[in-house]
């Protein structure tokens, strides 16, 4: 009945319905002319290969048989308007379907599909077609990249094996070719890249690194042969040292890495209704991009897509952000959950080695993370800090734009356990006002800080903080603190600097293991004599304040290294801040003090002195004693005498000053030269003390002056 036989007119229908027929012959992919073919109610169990011949076939019956796969053959029939398939035992249908774009009938009854889901069938033939056309090119694009048919590929063809030369990781050196081992590297067709040992060879190793898309080489250079080192970007710590006898060897290497990062399979399932992952979409093991945005998703099952990197799953109706996503996917590096009902981001997702980009642009309101965060889109980071908190115990949400406190340190701070233990916490650079509902849980809380806000006061619950150890509130509008800082007692290091503070802050006195206390910039008017309790203070800093005076207990602070108060009121320094002999740094610029006490000869130990814009004419002699500074600031202050026993300042290599213009010693025409010159004649000075002997030579010396008369002792005096 062929256009071959010759026998007249070739056969166009063929009805066989309600026999017993259970084997369909070969020789009917002969019948090329037939466009309707009824082979319903029989027993066939599966369909010739040459069905696919029939390609002006437009009506197929083959209901109420036992077939228990879809005749893939329909790949072919691309004319077919008709199709029956009901009460068959099948479970799937054959995403070859995808390619009937002329069907107008498709009769499934009594089918108990997985393939294509429900929500799929029930809306009739043009919405199945479309459905698995999208299924076919994804499954199309995961054969070639399993099976190396691809157009744009010529190099990659997994499995593929590469003959490489792996350096010992114990090799001192790779110049030495007795450290080099030769193995066979491997890609899979799962694209994952490793190594095993050359056929024939004793020792029976396979070890797989990780998969080649996530794989970074970088070329290297030696004496013997062309190699480079190869890392994964899931694993930086995964890196082996490999090598090619040839040039030639490294760059089928190169290649071969460059195609399997440049092959894509996608999949678009977007607006279909779909209430579960597809299980034909979960087979798809080397996708690389999945969409599944607009369904009515409620979760995923467990997937296994290693090189899964893009999962779009907008517009669904997610709860939660399924564990898969973060357990599972490790090559994501992008995520969108836009439009979906979750309240909270796991912090797991900030440990997914790749991910880059999370999408959550919700009209939900979101708990965590905050969704002031997301709108900075921060929230990636958020993230990470919170997972790493849970981990390590330090949590840094500085910089988050944070109007309150989020809800794992804040009010749900019971539901969070996982936060309990946080020692270290940092808010700085947000817009807190208010910290009540925090603090009162931070009981462990070692380091706090709070920089950079908006705050104006503490609560007085801060004294419920025993463990604190550092507390930062620079850049508030802080005006007062709580009585209740008293019971810091542990507290050691303690900055206010930029604030509204006019009196020394309350409880302060009681930090007795204070060691740094920073309160630059703001009103205080007065240092209380209390403040003589902090004896273990190191570092006192309070620049730009309105103090004009410092009390006599000073003295107990007999563990200062560093004392700053420029910028203030200060019209005198009292005796006792000569008792302070650890002082190395100390400085009093820009006040009004008219005389420095003589006392400044017990800072034996004081590297730097600035007492610039003052109002000082003369310096103590005393200062002769402090042998180890470097640096001594004089500039803007009335002076006219500097004190000659200054060149025993070995040390001093900086020295600046202004002074009166009519000097009595140093001379004009000393002083009138540059500082390092004005040392030089100082320390020439204190020499001739010793050695009898004065250098003057080349200075322009038009007189002798006072100071050299006063050397009875002189032997040698140099006037050239």
């Amino acid at each position: 009945y062929s256009e071959d036989a010759g026998n007249g007119p070739a056969l166009k229908i063929l009805w066989a319905q309600y026999n017993r027929v259970s084997w369909v012959p070969e020789s009917l992919g002969t019948l090329t002319s037939l466009t309707q073919l009824r082979l319903h109610h029989n027993e066939i169990e599966e369909l010739p290969a040459q069905l696919g011949y029939l390609r002006g076939l437009k009506q197929l019956y083959l209901s109420d048989n036992k077939l228990r796969l879809c005749p893939y053959q329909i790949a072919t029939l691309s004319k077919l308007e008709v199709l029956t398939l009901s009460r068959n035992p099948l479970t799937e249908i054959n995403s070859a379907v995808g390619v009937l774009v002329n069907i107008k009938d498709m009769q499934l009854d009594g089918l108990q599909l997985v393939v294509p889901p429900r929500e799929i069938t029930v809306r009739g033939p043009g919405r199945i077609v479309e459905y698995m056309a999208r299924v076919r090119r994804a499954d199309l694009e995961c054969w070639r990249y399993m099976h190396g048919d691809d157009p744009n590929s010529e190099h990659f063809v997994p499995p593929h094996t590469l003959e490489l030369l792996k350096l010992n990781f114990d090799a001192p050196t790779q110049d030495n070719s007795t450290f080099w081992k030769p193995w066979d590297f491997f890609v899979t067709a799962q694209g994952s890249f490793g190594f095993r040992a050359k056929e024939g060879s004793t020792v029976n190793e396979s070890v797989l690194l990780g998969n080649v898309r996530h794989l970074v080489y970088e070329q290297l250079l030696n004496k013997i042969n062309f190699p480079f080192k190869v890392s994964f970007s899931t694993n930086s710590q995964t890196s082996v040292i490999l090598a090619s006898a040839t040039k030639e060897g490294r760059n089928a290497f190169i290649r071969l890495v460059q195609d399997a990062k440049g092959l894509t399979c996608a999949l678009e399932l977007t607006h279909f209704g779909l209430q579960r992952m597809p299980v034909e979409a979960a087979r798809m093991s080397v996708l690389t991009s999945l969409n599944l945005s607009s369904n009515q998703i409620r979760g995923l099952p467990p997937l296994r897509m290693p090189l899964l990197e893009s999962l779009v799953l907008d517009n669904n109706s997610l709860p939660s952000v399924p564990p898969t996503v973060y357990q599972d996917l490790t090559g994501l590096t992008y995520l969108s959950l836009v439009d979906n009902p979750i309240s909270r981001l796991p912090t797991d997702i900030g440990q997914m080695p790749l991910i880059q980009e999370v999408n959550v642009k919700v009209h939900f309101s979101m708990e965590t993370p905050p969704n002031s965060v997301v709108a900075q889109k921060k929230h990636l980071r958020f993230l990470r800090v919170m997972r790493h908190a849970e981990l390590n115990g330090m949590m840094d949400l500085s910089d988050f734009g944070l109007p309150e406190l989020p809800n794992e340190i804040g009010k749900r701070w019971d539901e969070n356990p996982e936060y309990h233990q946080t020692h270290t916490l940092s808010l700085a650079d947000n817009k807190l006002t208010d910290i009540e509902q925090g603090i009162i849980n931070w009981a462990k809380i070692k380091s706090l800080d709070l920089r950079k806000n908006r705050l104006w006061k503490l609560p007085r619950s801060l004294g419920i903080m025993l463990h604190l150890t550092e507390l930062f509130l620079d850049n508030n509008e802080i005006r007062e603190t709580p009585r209740s800082m008293a019971k810091l007692t542990k507290l050691v290091c303690l900055s206010m600097n930029n604030n509204d503070l006019q009196t020394w802050p309350a409880g302060v006195d009681s930090c007795t293991n204070l060691t740094e206390l920073f309160m630059n910039h703001n009103s205080i008017e007065m240092v209380p004599a209390t403040a003589a309790s902090l004896v273990s203070l190191r570092q006192l800093s309070v620049n730009g304040n309105k103090i004009s005076d410092l009390p006599q207990e000073v003295e107990a602070w007999t563990s200062l290294t560093e004392l700053r108060i420029n910028d203030n009121r200060l019209q005198r320094l009292p005796e006792t801040l000569g008792l302070l002999e650890n002082l190395e740094h100390v400085s009093f610029a820009k006040n009004t003090i008219d005389a420095f006490p003589s006392e400044v000869g017990n800072w034996v130990n004081l590297r730097s002195l600035d007492v610039a814009k003052n109002r000082i004419p003369f310096i103590p002699p005393s200062i002769e004693n402090s042998t180890a500074m470097k640096k001594l600031v004089l500039d803007g202050n009335p002076l006219c005498q500097l004190p000659l026993g200054m060149g025993s300042m070995k040390a001093l290599k900086r020295l600046s000053f202004t002074g009166s213009g009519k000097w009595i010693s140093p001379p004009n025409f000393v002083m009138g030269l540059s500082s390092h010159d004005v040392i030089d004649y100082l320390h020439s000075y204190h020499n001739a003390l010793e050695s009898y002997r004065l250098d003057l030579s080349n200075r322009e010396v038009e007189y002798l002056h006072a100071d050299v008369c006063a050397l009875s002792a002189l032997r040698d005096l140099n006037l050239a």
